[in-house]
């Protein structure tokens, strides 16, 4: 199978939902290594509210580490979200990501956030 063909991403963005920590930890390995070609059918995926939390973890940390821009919209999205554990994932992906939009919208957060654990990840992203 081609893996970065996306009926092959659509499944593994599924896997990471999967109850063995093993298929969601190969899962998210396999998307990481797919980069470019996972990103569409990932920012589809991060749009959807509901589903699965821990594999919406997932999809946020795999954003940043693939780094893509076209990521920089629905995570900005995501910082502002009611969910602080979303919004913590999302800051250390927009740290990642690094370009002047994510870092600015760092920064606007910062200015309202009262989580102590999303403002740690932002000091720790627009600090280091």
């Amino acid at each position: 199978a081609n893996l970065k063909d996306s009926t092959t991403v659509i499944s593994l963005i599924k896997a990471l939902s999967d109850r063995y920590y093993g298929v969601r930890y190969s899962a998210a390995l396999a998307l990481s290594n797919i980069g470019r070609p996972a990103v569409r059918p990932m920012v589809d995926a991060l749009r959807v509210p509901g589903g699965d939390t821990l594999s919406f973890y997932h999809l946020i940390e795999i954003a940043g580490d693939i780094g893509d821009p076209k990521f920089l919209e629905t995570l900005i999205v995501i910082v502002s979200s009611d969910d602080p554990y979303a919004r913590a994932f999302a800051a250390e992906a927009l740290g990642k990501l690094g370009t002047e939009e994510a870092i600015k919208a760092l920064d606007q957060r910062y200015e309202v956030e009262t989580h102590p654990l999303v403002i740690s990840k932002i000091e720790s992203v627009v600090l280091n």
